[in-house]
């Protein structure tokens, strides 16, 4: 589960997610664990099973996270391009029709949306329902999944597969502003309290643009050696506020030009942050603004002056 929940793509504050394990092992509710931000909705066809799952979501107090829904596979009741991710724990092995849940599986993810499968890993003693790298790799591609990956996982006994589905924009840029578009938080030089953040964002993270030095991934680094990251801000005529951001997609949107563009200089890194860290910074924040509408503000200038932030206290090891 921990593998699975490192590869929710980049989306909006809150990603909608089906979860068709019909409530075995409890996945729905391991993911959360992992990834607060997810909004589960389980799947599953065995009524008994469902109720299980539905009392152990209300005993662990996160129904306001998880819903359950009794529905087939293979013929979901969601609107086209209307999920962020799919998650499938011992489900594909069991279909008798996989290319009909396949097809139903692109239909409602939104581009960029990920189809996530855990299944059992085929072997010379038990090769019937299980599946090798390969043929998973195989079987995403030919059903029409983007950036197809198969690895194996729980110490080697089953295969983890991703498939995405395609995005509808051409370029990079265009793509990243589609994704970005999926958040609903505002989008005006709106100045938010870093002690009031909690209640003022929806979603459970914020992204920051961050300086690096030395701008090295971690595994490069010499021993004894740190990191100092310092968080890019602008500033009115009153005091400097951090450039934060609701979602990844939006971090990007809005980092790409100003880095090319020599807005921003020396800028090599996105770095996320549970939302009740910001409160520690002592710092507020203006939250998603559009460069443009910054570039042009008479009331607002880049700033100089960077935040102190501790490396530590990020959310890492993410996809």
């Amino acid at each position: 589960m921990h593998e699975m929940s490192r590869h929710f793509p980049p989306g909006g504050a809150d990603l909608r997610v089906l979860d068709l394990s019909s409530g075995s092992n409890n996945v729905a509710l391991q993911l959360l664990d992992f990834r607060p931000d997810l909004r589960i909705i389980g799947v599953g066809l065995a009524v008994r099973r469902l109720r299980v799952a539905r009392q152990a979501s209300l005993k662990a107090a996160k129904t306001d996270r998880l819903d359950w829904l009794q529905a087939n596979g293979t013929c979901l009741p969601f609107l086209e391009n209307s999920i962020d991710a799919i998650t499938a724990y011992h489900f594909f092995d069991t279909l008798g029709e996989p290319n009909m849940f396949l097809r139903e599986a692109l239909r409602v993810l939104r581009p960029g949306g990920r189809l996530l499968m855990l299944n059992p890993l085929a072997d010379r003693f038990r090769r019937q329902r299980r599946y090798s790298l390969e043929a998973m790799s195989t079987i995403l591609m030919q059903a029409g999944f983007a950036r197809v990956l198969a690895e194996r996982a729980a110490e080697g006994r089953a295969v983890f597969s991703r498939g995405e589905k395609p995005y509808t924009a051409r370029s990079t840029v265009e793509r990243i502003a589609q994704t970005a578009d999926l958040d609903e938080s505002s989008d005006g030089l709106q100045i938010i309290d870093a002690a009031a953040l909690q209640t003022a964002l929806r979603g459970k993270f914020i992204f920051v643009l961050v300086r690096q030095t030395p701008d090295r991934p971690a595994w490069d680094l010499q021993s004894g050696e740190s990191l100092r990251w310092q968080a890019a801000m602008v500033n009115d005529q009153t005091q400097p506020y951090v450039l934060a951001f609701s979602t990844l997609p939006k971090a990007v949107a809005f980092m790409q030009p100003a880095v090319t563009s020599g807005i921003l200089t020396g800028i090599n890194k996105i770095a996320k942050f549970d939302k009740t860290v910001a409160a520690d910074w002592g710092a507020d924040l203006l939250l998603n603004p559009p460069l443009e509408s910054l570039r042009t503000s008479e009331s607002y200038a880049f700033n100089v002056v960077q935040l102190d932030l501790d490396p530590a206290r990020a959310i890492t090891g993410e996809e």
